[in-house]
């Protein structure tokens, strides 16, 4: 009998363990989970000083000009820049480069501009934004979605919060994403870069 009573104890001590180890990795998963919000709230603090109003490829451009002054004024702290502002280095790097090459190309192309790139860049004056919206236009013009005021009430509008978009190739409909600047905006016309 006193050995089935060890038994009996010795699964009951099995059953709190695995208890307490689910309320540990509960606990585990919701500290991440905290963490995780924490981190995104961060980021985005660190990303509204480039936050442009009406566009979040001019939004990117002036996260690209606050990395390439500091690339020009401060390389050896790079690294420590890019996190703080919660930017992928590789990415930036990346964009640096292409910037190199076309201005490469540019000094090819007009050799009397002698187009240099080791000034930083500095933000777009109004008319430039309208330039650099018309390249962007032009450029992703297979990429335009007109907002769908047909389906203005549908229930699916109202779950999301956000007003849909007609896709002009497809006719597919599409929501800006939340994360964008624009998606509580509801422009007539979008240019979009990427579908997910």
């Amino acid at each position: 009998d006193d050995d089935d009573d060890d038994d009996d104890d010795g699964d009951g001590e099995k059953k709190e363990t695995k208890i307490s180890l689910k309320q540990a990795d509960k606990i585990h998963i919701q500290k991440e989970k905290e963490k995780r919000k924490k981190r995104r709230q961060e980021a985005a603090r660190a990303h509204k000083q480039w936050l442009h109003p009406q566009s979040d490829m001019l939004s990117l451009l002036k996260a690209v000009g606050a990395f390439d002054h500091e690339f020009h004024s401060n390389p050896d702290h790079i690294s420590q820049f890019c996190s703080e502002n919660f930017l992928l280095e590789k990415s930036m790097k990346e964009i640096y480069k292409l910037r190199e090459q076309l201005t490469n190309i540019c000094n090819d192309m007009f050799p009397e501009q002698n187009i240099s790139l080791t000034t930083s860049l500095p933000p777009p004056s109004p008319k430039q934004e309208i330039f650099l919206r018309q390249i962007i236009m032009a450029g992703l013009v297979d990429q335009v979605a007109r907002l769908d005021s047909s389906s203005q009430d549908d229930s699916n509008s109202r779950r999301h919060g956000r007003r849909p978009y007609q896709m002009l190739l497809t006719n597919e409909q599409v929501y800006i994403h939340p994360s964008s600047n624009m998606a509580t905006m509801n422009p007539s016309f979008v240019v979009y870069n990427e579908i997910i």
